[in-house]
């Protein structure tokens, strides 16, 4: 499986980092410290008897990390707060789209170039009509771009599988059941195509081999020699994977 948030935390005692606040979390189910980033919201959870001092300590350390996924995720808010008026720029499997907005009596939405062109009908309002009309199409072309490239690898690779599905995932970009149900997070037709590729060869593999062994990296590196670079794509940029 491949995985990739609005929720405040308890109160406790706050650090002041630099530029940003992070909320102790205490436990005693903790052995060592945890940081969680979710919406400008960070969190160090630490076994109880953990020392103020080791805590600030931890969090200097962690200073540029935090800063880069405070960063990250404020675009994520962006792209998702995005109010889709004409020009607007929107991506298609790596590709960059512009929005080019018309009213008419009939909803519509098609790709032509480099831009993605969108009928709707007057009076309706418009952002949440554009929004799911973008969606809808996008979930479409994933259902058909992934089972195409499904059939594919898997008789490159020489696995048979029983069933495919596309939906949203909150939290994973794809996983295989031991029946051999491939599950993809539609959202994925947004990466680039080398990206996508590597998901479907991902879970592929592991109908041959349920785990994350050399063995199964390997056999994942036969199909997708750039695996590594793939990986780190959707470890800094799975969050923008958004419509």
């Amino acid at each position: 499986m491949i995985s990739f948030f609005k929720r405040k935390p308890v109160p406790g005692d706050i650090i002041q980092g630099d530029g940003f606040e992070v909320v102790i979390l205490r436990t005693n189910r903790r052995k060592s410290a945890s940081i969680k980033v979710k919406e400008s919201y960070i969190t160090v959870t630490v076994p109880k008897w953990a020392r103020l001092s080791d805590i600030e300590l931890l969090i200097a350390k962690k200073s540029d990390w935090i800063k880069k996924q405070l960063l990250r995720q404020s675009a994520v808010i962006a792209l998702s707060q995005r109010d889709y008026t004409e020009g607007e720029k929107l991506y298609y499997r790596g590709r960059q789209l512009t929005l080019s907005l018309q009213n008419n009596s009939e909803e519509s939405i098609s790709i032509k170039g480099e831009q993605l062109i969108i009928s709707t009908i007057k009076g309706k309002q418009a952002t949440q009509s554009t929004k799911e009309l973008i969606s809808n199409h996008f979930k479409e072309l994933a259902n058909q771009e992934l089972v195409e490239r499904t059939e594919r690898f898997a008789k490159m690779i020489g696995t048979t599988y029983t069933a495919i599905r596309v939906k949203q995932y909150k939290s994973r970009w794809g996983s295989c059941s031991n029946q051999g149900l491939i599950s993809y997070n539609w959202r994925i037709i947004i990466a680039p195509d080398p990206v996508i590729d590597y998901i479907v060869i991902h879970e592929l593999c592991h109908l041959i081999e349920h785990n994350h062994s050399p063995r199964f990296w390997s056999l994942v590196g036969q199909f997708s020699p750039n695996y590594k670079e793939q990986r780190n794509w959707l470890r800094k940029k799975g969050l923008l994977l958004v419509i």
